[in-house]
């Protein structure tokens, strides 16, 4: 389908064809004397071909028959109302036909042109627009394209390159060994087949500067599947290195921070794989990072007992809040008690990826805690046992143990007289001094008796 600026419009086109006729008749007209009767349709020819190039198949018709109507009755020997020979009836009739021809020929040629000219300027538009940096060469690796980016990131433009060998405005080389890197158009040619650089590639600028570039190339070929050229694609990693870099840095600062602490911390995806474990985790089960890494805790402790972890984990995951619980590890020097606080992480859209753990050996105090439990309930048996009141306080005076024999002296229950509420039972004459002796035995650390 033809456009308006493929083609002029048709009232454009078809006067057109009018006016290249009448012009071919008029300077037909003028070389009569030197020309004579003989070859009048073939000044009228360039006529029809114009006309088609013009506008098309349509015009190119019309200009035919025009020119078939004008070179038969106004040219020599003139009439409108001559009967023409069975000759000049056949010369006429060839004429028209081939000048049907040349306009059917010459329009489809216009299209093809027009086509080749529109998927030209889409491609090249197409190429000026993304974002990556663009080269295309021949395939002697003469430049035939850069697109802005490439001109901005080579200092070239494309006008100054136009022609030129690739070499002389790209230069690469590889950023550890400073090596050059072979010309990309002679790796096409060599392999055949699209390459990809691995990220270590630095890219000269024109004015001397360096820049860190990711690229590619690929072949160009033709309809006969032939190279004809080869396409360059790359982009500035200067901003990628930075956020790598500063990446790294962030998770070197945290690794040596995690390390630092003797509480065991660590991170797990949602599938239990761990992502992140410090210098603890690795020395309490003697393992390495690149061997727990990826790795769940079936792979340290078998399923039965991964299955208590996971469940923790996906507890934190469903209330989306940090938990705080007790986890028993096996180890091989035992069972060891773990206090452990795990939280979800989140993605930037709110939602849990992974969860973070920090957990804190607590066998010891447990033990202790069992062993002062153990302790209280062996003196608070003996003291049932005797035939005396017995009561215990805290340091600061308040009374935290009651021995039945008191509770059944007083006949008020223990709860009654916790803390300070076993001054209630003193003789109210007494009270005032017993709350001071009481008093200053306590702030003193002195025996009350």
């Amino acid at each position: 389908m033809h456009t308006e600026r493929d083609f002029p419009k048709p009232v454009v086109a078809y006067g057109a064809a009018v006016a290249i006729v009448v012009a071919a008749l008029l300077l037909r007209l003028a070389f009569t004397p030197w020309l004579g009767p003989s070859s009048q349709y073939l000044s009228f020819f360039p006529a029809v071909l114009a006309a088609s190039w013009l506008g098309g198949f349509g015009p190119g018709v019309m200009a035919a028959l025009l020119s078939a109507v004008g070179a038969f009755w106004l040219l020599e020997p003139p009439g409108l109302f001559k009967l023409p020979p069975s000759h000049e009836r056949n010369g006429l009739a060839l004429f028209v036909i081939v000048s049907i021809g040349i306009a059917y020929l010459s329009g489809v040629m216009r299209k093809a042109q027009v086509a080749e000219r529109r998927a030209a300027l889409e491609w090249r538009t197409t190429l000026a627009s993304i974002g990556d940096g663009v080269i295309v060469t021949g395939r002697h690796g003469h430049v035939r394209l850069l697109n802005p980016v490439a001109e901005r990131l080579t200092g070239w433009t494309i006008n100054e390159a136009l022609d030129l060998p690739l070499g002389e405005i790209l230069t690469i080389v590889n950023e550890d060994t400073s090596q050059p890197i072979e010309n990309p158009v002679a790796r096409v040619l060599r392999e055949e087949r699209p390459f990809v650089h691995a990220g270590n590639t630095m890219l000269r600028h024109r004015q001397g500067r360096w820049r860190p570039i990711a690229d590619s190339g690929a072949p160009v070929r033709n309809a006969a599947n032939e190279i004809d050229g080869v396409v360059l694609v790359f982009r500035d990693q200067s901003g990628e290195r930075d956020a790598n870099r500063e990446l790294r840095r962030s998770r070197g600062l945290l690794q040596t921070m995690s390390d630092r602490t003797p509480a065991v911390t660590y991170v797990k995806d949602l599938e239990g794989r761990y992502l992140f474990v410090n210098q603890s985790f690795l020395d309490l089960f003697h393992i390495t990072r690149e061997g727990i890494l990826g790795k769940s805790d079936i792979d340290l402790f078998g399923p039965e007992i991964a299955e208590r972890f996971r469940s923790m984990d996906r507890r934190v995951v469903q209330a989306n809040v940090a938990l705080t619980e007790e986890e028993v590890v096996p180890l091989d020097t035992g069972d060891q008690t773990y206090l452990s606080v795990k939280c979800p992480l989140w993605d930037e859209t709110g939602k849990p990826y992974a969860v973070f753990g920090v957990s804190t050996e607590i066998t010891e105090r447990k033990r202790m805690e069992s062993a002062l439990f153990e302790s209280r309930q062996h003196y608070r048996a003996l003291a049932e046992s005797l035939p005396h009141l017995v009561w215990t306080c805290r340091a600061d005076g308040y009374c935290d143990y009651l021995s039945r024999q008191w509770v059944q002296y007083t006949g008020r229950s223990a709860e009654e007289q916790l803390g300070s509420g076993w001054a209630d039972a003193i003789h109210p004459d007494d009270r005032a001094r017993v709350e001071k002796e009481w008093g200053l035995a306590v702030a003193r650390g002195d025996t009350y008796d």
